[in-house]
């Protein structure tokens, strides 16, 4: 029987902790119940007022040569997540990893042999399936972003956010391509990957839940929306575009990535963020020829948006 090569992979599990003393106890364990050997726990703790920091004290000294903390000042989870990539030192793959989740003994071993099918040399992020929860951990109902459209123009258009860092595991040519970016500075870590890999390389979204995600108010934002129902979606839609424009604050994160990585883009790919981002050509982004949405009546409304100049 061959040996399995993945398996002496390395892989960094990054976590930035926060104020996590509720939930960090289960998101810690299902870490350590991980069937892959070969990885490590690096958390920082961004300077946590509550038991976070000790809860974590006690991890690293009973897991030594498994769990790596770090304490630091509070400077938000955006730079927090890539001093981490900074500083957790070489691997190759890292997954990032929130506070108050649970995470499948597979979710690790699922994503390297994924990974592994892919080269190395190029950016590439894989991206697991996982169960919407309540804060009892109660499932909802599956995500099942593998069965949306992912596109730059898409994503570019604020239509894709299904890219969650939570499922995100990414190789070595990722990481050192984003972690000294001065994007992170407005872009979230998640985002960054996913945005990089999907312009530079390749993404692979699976249709395996590896993963329970779960939502409450310490962590609900307007992602949730997006995840939620038709109707909370419809609402978030009409106060965001038609009642209140967010175009300007939504756009700056795209042109702060697009700042950071214009110069490793392709032509095509310079040219939709040109487009996209600018102030003009309304009338070509309602015709040009690609599909922005998932369902015909979401089509339908963004195009309108694009001739009405709300997005």
């Amino acid at each position: 029987m061959g040996l399995d090569n993945s398996k002496s992979k390395k892989v960094n599990i990054i976590l930035s902790s926060y104020n996590g003393e509720k939930y960090i106890h289960e998101q810690i364990e299902s870490l350590l119940e991980q069937d892959y050997d070969n990885l490590e726990i690096h958390i920082r703790d961004d300077g946590s007022s509550d038991q976070t920091r000790d809860i974590l004290k006690e991890y690293q000294e009973n897991n030594k040569e498994k769990i790596f903390v770090y304490f630091g000042d509070n400077v938000g989870y955006k730079k927090s997540f890539q001093w981490l990539i900074q500083n957790c030192g070489n691997a190759d793959y890292f997954a990032f990893c929130d506070q108050d989740d649970h995470w499948y003994p597979g979710k690790i071993s699922r994503a390297v042999a994924c990974l592994e099918k892919k080269e190395m040399d190029v950016p590439g992020v894989y991206l697991c399936d996982f169960f919407w929860c309540d804060a009892k951990m109660n499932r909802e109902y599956k995500s099942e972003a593998y069965k949306k459209k992912h596109s730059l123009e898409k994503y570019v258009t604020f239509g894709d956010r299904n890219a969650f860092g939570f499922t995100e595991v990414f190789n070595k040519r990722a990481a050192d391509a984003v972690k000294d970016k001065k994007c992170f500075t407005q872009c979230s870590h998640d985002e960054i990957v996913y945005m990089y890999c999907l312009c530079n390389g390749y993404t692979i979204w699976d249709d395996q839940v590896e993963a329970d995600y779960r939502r409450h108010g310490g962590n609900a934002s307007s992602l949730e929306l997006v995840g939620g129902n038709k109707w909370s979606h419809f609402l978030w839609r009409v106060k965001t575009f038609l009642l209140n424009s967010k175009r300007e604050e939504m756009y700056t994160r795209m042109r702060a990535f697009y700042d950071s990585f214009q110069d490793e883009m392709d032509s095509y790919t310079r040219n939709v963020y040109r487009l996209y981002l600018g102030n003009k050509g309304n009338v070509k982004k309602m015709f040009y020829p690609v599909r922005y949405r998932d369902s015909f009546m979401d089509e339908i409304a963004i195009r309108i948006l694009f001739l009405l100049g709300r997005v």
